[in-house]
Parts: structure tokens; sequence; C-alpha cells
């Protein structure tokens, strides 16, 4: 048995008149990237597997250049696996070193808003880094910059 504290949720969802599945998700943050590249495979097989619209979100621990991933050998891996989703996030949301370093910057992405078919972005930012967020202590308000994304549904 192999514990793995990662997982997903899916919830099939309408506004108006727009139907879509929205599917929420933390793939594995440690150890083998593979494991990674194997729930993104296992995603795509189960909920993600729709004729419908599909709006993925998480933290894939995984990105690609325009992401500046990988920072090592198969970050990648993951996130080049959801082939046919359009990233409709904001960059650079991970991750402070230390939640009370004022210096500290978000220098990568591996949160992201993910559709399938492709989406408008309307809008994307990340929250969560700047200093005037930080907690009357000082610390950041987490390791990773909240992303927000504003998409056009279809329909």
């Amino acid at each position: 048995k192999i514990p793995v504290d990662r997982g997903w949720v899916s919830v099939e969802a309408s506004l108006g008149k727009r139907k879509f599945r929205f599917v929420n998700t933390h793939l594995e943050a440690f150890g083998d990237t593979k494991i990674r590249e194997a729930q993104a495979k296992e995603l795509l097989a189960g909920p993600l597997k729709s004729k419908g619209q599909v709006v993925l979100v998480g933290d894939l621990n995984s990105g690609i250049g325009r992401h500046n991933q990988p920072e090592k050998p198969g970050d990648d891996l993951a996130f080049k696996a959801l082939k046919g989703f359009k990233d409709n996030g904001a960059r650079q949301s991970c991750c402070f070193q230390s939640l009370t370093d004022p210096r500290a910057v978000l220098d990568h992405t591996v949160d992201h808003v993910l559709t399938k078919p492709a989406l408008k972005t309307v809008r994307a930012r990340v929250t969560g880094n700047d200093a005037g967020e930080r907690t009357p202590s000082g610390l950041w308000p987490s390791d990773h910059g909240g992303v927000i994304s504003r998409l056009r549904l279809r329909g």
C-alpha cells in the first residue's frame, strides 16, 4: 500500500443555461515525476473525459517553459499529458520559500486554470503576492499565490 494524500473533486455545474464540469485537483508534489503524469492521465480517463465543457483548476506541480518550468527534469510531464486543454490561468503563482521574507517572489507556475474546449480568458491574475496582503506580523498569506481567472462560458 502506498499512501497518496492528493486527489480530485468534480461537480456538474450550470450558470444560467451554460453547463460545465468543474474539476479541482492537487497532483503529487514529491517523489517520481511520473506519478504526477500518471495522475494527469487518470484524470483524462475519468473526470476530464466529457463531450461538454470542462474547467480544470488546481496545483498540478507541473508546467512548461512559459511557466518557468520544469524546475527539475520531468516537472513538465503532467502538464504535457493534458493535451488539448487551454491555459486560462495567470502566471508566476508559486512559491514563497519563506513566509516571513518580505523580498520573496513567486517565480514559477504550478497552479493552473485549464479549459476544454478552450474558453476565452476575460482576466487572470494572482493574489497574495502584494506586500499589502501580508499579515500584521509580516507573513505572506500562503506559499502559493491565489490564481483567479474570469472566463467567458460558451452557450
